[in-house]
């Protein structure tokens, strides 16, 4: 049996399967409707950012969290799948069925040419090793308040771009292994702002084409 509804006030967000002697239970609270999505693939979540989800003919406003935390109360959901312990390895396949019935969409894994972009470190300028201190960035922040990174990996930052609603995937190809500090401006999701910000440090994000695997999701055929 499963039950799949809107957002629970006062609950955090958060998942879990549990299992006994006869039943396997899967449930979710307060999630964003992509991450569910992405479980049900069984798609590791910090290899398949939300950058490699292509959405066709749908509305982007009802999958991303564009506004961050304040938009988990109207776009997230609560989901709860019991099965019999014997057909726990059917978990997935049952729970992308509701998943697919309840949002209307068909989803595919497709391999296909994607816009992208490549995070350069061009020549002759130095690399902007970090001077060490404490571990930090504040790539959250909120858009106009200066944005950093201290002591970090170039990783952070790729992570953070890849799961701006709305951005083409981002790959590394600076070579740069070492931790860095950068001062990455007044909004780090705009390229035109972060590349502004990059550019005293030789680096600058370059758009290109890749051949990858994409999450697709498409509207379903409504039955005749």
């Amino acid at each position: 049996s499963s039950v799949i509804g809107g957002y629970r006030e006062g609950f955090p967000a958060k998942c879990d399967t549990l299992r006994n002697e006869s039943t396997v239970k899967f449930f979710a609270t307060n999630l964003e409707p992509l991450a569910l999505f992405k479980k049900a693939l069984k798609l590791p979540e910090n290899q398949w950012p939300d950058s490699r989800v292509v959405l066709e003919d749908l509305d982007v406003l009802r999958f991303f969290l564009i506004n961050g935390e304040e938009d988990r109360p109207q776009k997230s959901i609560t989901y709860e799948l019991i099965l019999p312990i014997e057909r726990q390895n059917e978990l997935a396949s049952f729970m992308l069925q509701d998943l697919c019935r309840y949002f209307k969409v068909k989803v595919a894994i497709k391999e296909q040419e994607t816009d992208c972009y490549y995070l350069v470190h061009q020549a002759p300028a130095s690399v902007p090793l970090s001077k060490g201190a404490k571990e930090e960035n504040n790539l959250e922040a909120g858009e106009g308040q200066r944005h950093f990174m201290r002591n970090d990996y170039i990783s952070s930052l790729i992570t953070y771009l890849n799961n701006v609603p709305g951005m083409l995937p981002v790959f590394d190809d600076t070579g740069i292994t070492q931790k860095v500090d950068l001062e990455l401006g007044t909004d780090p999701s705009s390229v035109y702002t972060l590349n502004s910000a990059l550019k005293p440090y030789g680096m600058a994000l370059k758009f290109s084409i890749r051949k990858m695997k994409m999450l697709v999701l498409s509207p379903a055929l409504s039955p005749e």
